[in-house]
């Protein structure tokens, strides 16, 4: 009982990003490469391309596979630095352990590929 009453004062969980809010965020870390004709093996421009290797993502995420950086988060600052930010790679996993959700109900948009940095 004691459990219950705790669990009902405790605040909502928010409610997990959307496509929305990760599509910028994969924009800028991962279709520089993932993209058709690019270095990386699969494209990551759709939210189906995404949702289909969810699982893969988040595990190379957080084997700090992806994106390839060599230097430690200790090292000296590198031009063309393409390390990822925690807080981006942190809501990246999240969205894809919530299951990639779409969000509004509209259908999601591609994302538009960057040119890959030098």
């Amino acid at each position: 009982m004691i459990c219950m009453l705790l669990l009902a004062t405790l605040p909502p969980a928010s409610p997990p990003a959307d496509w929305n809010t990760i599509a910028p965020l994969i924009q800028h870390h991962c279709t520089p490469c993932h993209v058709g004709d690019g270095p990386a093996p699969f494209p990551l421009v759709t939210h189906a391309d995404i949702a289909r290797r969810r699982t893969f993502v988040a595990k190379v995420l957080r084997d700090r596979l992806m994106p390839p950086w060599l230097t430690g988060k200790d090292s000296v600052a590198v031009h063309g630095d393409r390390s990822m930010p925690e807080a981006d790679r942190d809501a990246v996993i999240q969205w894809l352990d919530a299951g990639a959700p779409v969000g509004d109900g509209q259908p999601p948009t591609p994302i538009t590929p960057q040119p890959t940095p030098p």
